[in-house]
């Protein structure tokens, strides 16, 4: 049945784009007779200062080009901090029935809460008359997944994330020039990283506040799951490293459903990752620390594992508070020399409509996703306002959109084509732009070496465009020129009624045990109690399920 209902969203969308008349095209960028209110709820980054002087969440750069424009008005009734803040509001606003007019949730499981208790409104027509052929297109290019995700009995309740590919793809970021002030090569395996994490460790380059390799802050993963992806301070690319994939529904080679936590790879990996903090190399606030970004910001740490964004985009104070600090982003190998990561999802957020919505409202939110796929790149230029600030923004972009961009910058900076080669490619929004900058963001590119942070000219007019070519160009390079020997996917990314009975206790306590074990509140054999207690308490019913979801696909 969900074949069926994703088979008739795809047709729909895929009749849609053949048959988009001009006057379609018009309306997805109208602009309305009258002021049209949407009211939102709004996720703010604490550390964020970018708003200039007297702008507020709804009354800013985004805001007032919405109303100016469109006769769009934001209203934003709430806000919480990013992070558990904010979910724990959405949860609450669910729980009441009193969600916004629309709000970016970014786990699946508020989608699903919402759309089960009737509060979602269908979008199906909507999104038909008013979507952009842009974002049309790039919903078509998942080949019916993005229709997939956001369908729940036969209807379109959401707007779908549609993320790049990178953005799961968990790496280690290095502070390159720690490594060189010690003489140390670029650490490619667990006992190399073992040995950089000892000698920062003992060197103490930032003083008593150097951490070896940070890890998670309080109430964050330890790493990706089937569920959450694409954030920066789990230990995933160390697990990788060692065949664990915890957090993923895995086959064996019987193509029978595990989960990937219960392994006994995790089990080697997680003793080993207890030692590590044992002798000092892991963050001693590990899973208490209130923001680990402010470490990575200050550079007081050596290692962290993120995605290719982290850098750059992630990391931009880093940059104003150090003139010489080189971050670099690099694959972590297995002993064989194999490279190992988890690959996630389609996306791990949505747009959440309220079911009692105008259609007007329902239309003026679809507008407001079209203008920022057309006008992110525009918006980088004109504000410095962090694109964070735009309401109800919910990213959209071609699954390759960081490799197929690498490429295409590199071959600019070569001299093998010009910027104007690239003006013309509608799935890649941000394409044109960053060629056109590339040669003047990087003037210290050398063909055949990998940049550095000297190559890169940043000043305060050039940051928007230097932290979006930083994370281009040496973020995501490992993904963009490194074979992928290994990408692991989880058999599935979404719940089902068994694992909605059972996997609030069991995630909770799959969180508790991790931390204990590496903190060295419990040794190694709280695991193994571990294992049983999850099979005991429905984790032997949850991989049943899986089971029989998995055989009835193939």
């Amino acid at each position: 049945m969900k074949k069926l209902l994703s088979l008739l969203l795809t047709v729909s969308l895929l009749l849609s784009l053949c048959g988009a008349a001009i006057a379609d095209e018009d309306l997805a960028f109208q602009k309305f007779d009258h002021v049209v209110e949407v009211h939102i709820g709004m996720a703010v980054e604490p550390t964020d200062v970018t708003l200039e002087e007297g702008d507020t969440v709804d009354n800013n750069y985004y805001t007032r080009y919405l109303l100016d424009n469109y006769n769009i008005k934001v209203v934003v009734d709430w806000t919480a901090a990013t992070g558990d803040d904010f979910n724990q509001k959405v949860a609450l606003t669910i729980a009441s029935d009193s969600l916004p007019d629309a709000v970016v949730v970014s786990d699946r499981t508020y989608f699903t809460a919402a759309a089960e208790d009737d509060m979602l409104y269908d979008l199906t027509e909507v999104f038909d008359r008013y979507a952009s052929d842009q974002v049309k297109a790039i919903h078509a290019t998942t080949n019916g997944k993005a229709a997939e995700l956001v369908s729940y009995g036969g209807k379109m309740l959401a707007l779908p994330n549609i993320s790049v590919a990178a953005d799961g793809v968990l790496v280690m970021m290095m502070q390159q020039n720690w490594l060189d002030e010690l003489g140390l090569a670029v650490p490619t395996t667990v006992q190399e990283l073992h040995d950089a994490a000892v000698a920062i460790r003992d060197a103490k380059p930032a003083g008593e506040r150097t951490i070896p390799i940070l890890g998670a802050q309080k109430d964050s993963r330890v790493y990706a799951d089937f569920l959450h992806s694409n954030f920066s301070f789990g230990f995933d690319a160390i697990f990788a490293a060692m065949n664990a994939y915890p957090g993923y529904f895995v086959l064996d080679g019987e193509n029978k459903v595990q989960y990937g936590t219960l392994s006994a790879e995790t089990r080697a990996a997680l003793e080993m990752l207890a030692q590590w903090y044992a002798e000092g190399l892991i963050d001693p606030e590990f899973a208490t620390r209130d923001y680990s970004q402010d470490v990575v910001n200050a550079n007081e740490c050596g290692f962290f594992c993120g995605p290719w964004w982290a850098l750059g985009y992630g990391n931009g104070d880093s940059f104003k508070n150090s003139e010489t600090v080189d971050w670099q982003a690099y694959p972590l190998f297995t002993d064989d020399g194999v490279w190992n990561a988890k690959m996630k999802t389609l996306g791990t957020s949505y747009t959440l409509v309220n079911c009692n919505v105008s259609e007007e409202v329902a239309a003026a939110i679809v507008i407001i996703n079209n203008v920022l796929v057309a006008n992110e790149a525009v918006f980088q230029n004109e504000t410095a306002e962090d694109i964070e600030w735009y309401p109800l923004r919910n990213v959209l972009a071609a699954m390759d959109e960081c490799e197929y961009t690498y490429r295409a910058e590199i071959s600019v900076l070569n001299g093998e084509t010009e910027p104007d080669a690239w003006q013309n490619e509608p799935n890649y929004k941000l394409l044109a732009a960053d060629t056109q900058v590339v040669r003047s963001i990087v003037p210290g590119y050398k063909q055949g070496e990998i940049l550095h942070r000297a190559d890169f000219l940043y000043t305060s007019d050039t940051e928007s465009n230097f932290q979006r070519q930083y994370a281009l160009l040496i973020g995501d390079r490992p993904y963009a020129t490194v074979e992928l020997n290994n990408p692991v996917y989880s058999v599935t990314y979404t719940t089902n009624e068994t694992i909605d009975r059972y996997w609030a206790n069991l995630e909770a306590l799959e969180g508790s045990v991790i931390r204990s074990i590496i903190t060295g509140k419990s040794d190694i054999s709280a695991f193994d109690a571990f294992v049983e207690q999850w099979m005991a308490e429905g984790g032997e019913k949850i991989l049943q399920s899986v089971q029989e979801e998995y055989d009835a696909a193939q």
